[in-house]
């Protein structure tokens, strides 16, 4: 395995950009049961870039989403499975092997952190998808985009309990803090004391990272970042504005995480398969640069 791992890109965004319906709730949480053929032309062409890691599409497959959504848990847990095999599946197929995720969300809107429920909700329903996650097979929990410490803090209890690796990466909120005015500095030495295998960023723009990347510098634990790629939220398709400069800004930056120490990148919404395969080739020649 390499000593700096590739973790995919961008799945949510691209499904709406090939023109899945997603649901205000749910989002795209129905593809691998609906539209399993986009969903796995996504997951192998991460492959095909050169990717360590692969995150099932169970971002938003918790009984929680589903009560809210007016479904079932059942449904809740038939498209997390569903998620996962189809994840197995392509890895499989591609032929090496490669780690698997398994996608924990906030329990409410990754941007409404006031709307977060109390510890009892939050261990319940994360308890719950976690155990669902580690029956279906994967490798390691990847909660993502979480923004309060409390949140962050049950998912490692509950992956504990549940005897399986966790990342926990967090939305740093402004003058670097998370939304719950929490220090983010603060928030990760604390996340590292509980147990989190990997503390990291994402779902901000690369350059607005790098406003908060200094957090880890000097750190002695393994850390990492994934950002958005270029553009913007779009109503229509999801996500709209790459270009070429944009893309050779992102690699750029994800390149100087590297240079300052995380051992994890990889991209968040808008970002693509074509992006993560020039970051894992640039990567792949400095190393070799560097052994000559």
């Amino acid at each position: 395995m390499n000593a700096v791992q590739i973790l995919d890109g961008a799945v949510g965004t691209l499904l709406e950009q090939m023109g899945y319906p997603s649901h205000p709730i749910l989002w795209t949480a129905e593809a691998a049961r609906t539209h399993p053929a986009m969903l796995e032309a996504i997951h192998l062409a991460y492959l095909e870039a050169g990717v360590d890691v692969i995150t099932a599409h169970t971002f938003r497959t918790t009984a929680y989403a589903y009560r809210k959504a007016g479904r079932t848990e059942q449904e809740a847990y038939q498209a997390l499975e569903a998620a996962v095999s189809l994840a197995k599946g392509c890895i499989s197929r591609f032929g090496k092997w490669t780690a698997l995720a398994g996608s924990v969300a906030p329990v409410e809107d990754c941007y409404r952190p006031d709307l977060v429920p109390g510890p009892e909700e939050l261990r319940h329903s994360h308890r719950l998808q976690i155990g669902w996650l580690k029956s279906a097979g994967v490798d390691l929990i990847l909660a993502e985009t979480i923004n309060t410490v409390i949140e962050a803090e049950i998912i490692i209890e509950c992956s504990k309990e549940l005897d399986i690796p966790v990342w926990i990466s967090l939305l740093p909120g402004p003058d670097s803090s998370l939304h719950d005015k929490v220090s983010l500095s603060g928030a990760i030495n604390r996340l590292w004391d509980l147990g989190a295998s990997r503390v990291m960023l994402n779902c901000r723009p690369a350059a607005e990272m790098n406003d908060w990347a200094s957090v880890f510098a000097h750190s002695t634990h393994p850390w990492g970042i994934y950002a958005n790629g270029p553009g913007r939220p779009d109503p229509e398709c999801g996500w709209t504005g790459e270009d070429d400069n944009g893309i050779d800004e992102f690699i750029k930056t994800a390149q100087s995480w590297v240079s300052m120490g995380a051992s994890v990148v990889g991209g968040c919404c808008g970002s693509t398969p074509q992006m993560i395969r020039i970051l894992r080739k640039k990567l792949d020649l400095s190393n070799t640069q560097g052994e000559s």
